[in-house]
């Protein structure tokens, strides 16, 4: 039972590698952005694919070896899988998989270049000087610099993220940092209990605790949904219900709805939002009855005027909005009807700011071109509305 050996196909002299972690290593440090990157995975015979960017063979050793990362204790169960294959050493692992002839059927070519990180031109986002030394140099504060200049230079030429955005982002990074650094030091009080003065932390520990702070991270962005559940959980997320318009067996027609009642629960809980409000109200009564000539909103009317005033006012808006997609072969114009709302009593120097309207209901507009679709689309917004008039609203707020 011999030991893999992993080697370097980009270097010029073909550097070996004993451990996976260190080939991949080597990989992600110095061979990310080549031009012409094509690499094929001959860990074990299931594999042998070759994956032309770097992204999409990322992917695939995160959900299928993952393990060989973390540990240097599981290379021994790969090489067993290898020995126990006799075909492995036969096995052809120069299939290269396009994403026009990916086979669903093959669970290891779903992952393959489904993160296309080219332009349209096919080219890479930016060409950045590889270096191909023979040995790979310690890693250090400089090393930590320039991959991280890398990461801002994607974000802006890339993704196209203003200056503004990179430094929030920088921002929160170092916030991570003090946070991973207080952490460890909590850690390291807990291991350490002889000496009140001394603050020490195992390899072991503190590599224990990284990698459980790379797991949490990970789990946050790894999908789609993944994503969505983890803004449920830490911001209080309230994801679009779909309703359904028609159930033609051909082609389902949706709109969806945001509950007002949820948007409003979560604007009025806001700090100082409640007394804004309030005092806004006052204001303008106090106005008002000053000098009847003046009408601020729809409460100076003869009909506002009947409305209680321990309530809150609701305006809301129907518009129509074209969208189309520059990018592709299908440029053509969609319409959309949108309903949103805001809050009438709210400063009017805050009316314009976008935080202040609120999405309701959206629908593309040929949905509604009979009167059942139409009831059927506004149908949740009368429904809250009438919950909202009859039975209010319960918040929890400063001491109200």
């Amino acid at each position: 039972m011999s030991a893999q050996i992993y080697q370097c196909k980009f270097c010029n002299n073909n550097r070996s590698f004993q451990e996976f972690r260190d080939y991949f290593r080597h990989i992600t440090l110095y061979h990310a952005g080549e031009r012409n990157f094509r690499l094929t995975c001959d860990i074990s015979s299931s594999c042998g694919i070759t994956y032309k960017t770097f992204a999409s063979y990322k992917m695939h050793v995160h959900r299928r070896h993952y393990s060989l990362l973390n540990s240097s204790s599981n290379q021994q169960q790969v090489n067993d899988v290898q020995d126990s294959d006799p075909l492995s050493a036969h096995t052809n692992s120069s299939t290269v998989i396009d994403p026009t002839t990916t086979n669903d059927s093959n669970a290891d070519v779903i992952y393959v270049d489904d993160d296309n990180d080219t332009d349209d031109f096919g080219e890479p986002w930016v060409d950045l000087p590889i270096n191909n030394t023979p040995q790979d140099k310690p890693i250090d504060l400089l090393k930590i610099q320039q991959q991280y200049t890398r990461f801002l230079l994607e974000l802006r030429e890339y993704h196209i993220l203003p200056q503004s955005i990179i430094q929030s982002i920088t921002t929160h990074i170092l916030s991570l940092l003090d946070n991973i650094m207080e952490l460890l030091e909590d850690q390291a009080k807990k291991s350490d209990q002889s000496s009140a003065r001394t603050k020490s932390i195992s390899i072991n520990d503190m590599t224990s605790i990284v990698k459980t702070i790379k797991q949490s991270i990970t789990i946050s962005t790894r999908n789609e949904y993944q994503f969505l559940e983890s803004c449920k959980n830490f911001f209080n997320y309230s994801p679009p219900i779909e309703n359904i318009l028609s159930l033609n067996e051909k082609k389902k027609e949706y709109s969806y709805y945001i509950s007002i009642k949820e948007s409003l629960r979560k604007i009025l809980e806001k700090e100082d939002i409640m007394e804004l409000l309030v005092e806004n109200i006052r204001n303008q009564y106090g106005l008002t009855n000053a000098d009847a000539d003046l009408m601020f909103s729809c409460r100076d009317g003869i009909g506002g005027r009947k409305i209680r005033k321990n309530s809150f006012m609701i305006q809301l808006y129907v518009d129509g909005i074209g969208v189309t997609n520059p990018i592709g072969p299908k440029k053509d114009k969609h319409k959309l009807t949108i309903v949103y709302f805001m809050l009438e009593d709210i400063p009017d120097v805050f009316r314009s700011m976008l935080q202040c309207i609120n999405l309701a209901a959206i629908c593309h507009t040929r949905y509604l071109s009979c009167e059942e679709k139409l009831k059927q689309f506004y149908d949740p917004i009368v429904k809250d509305l009438n919950d909202l008039q009859h039975n209010g609203l319960s918040i929890n707020t400063f001491n109200s």
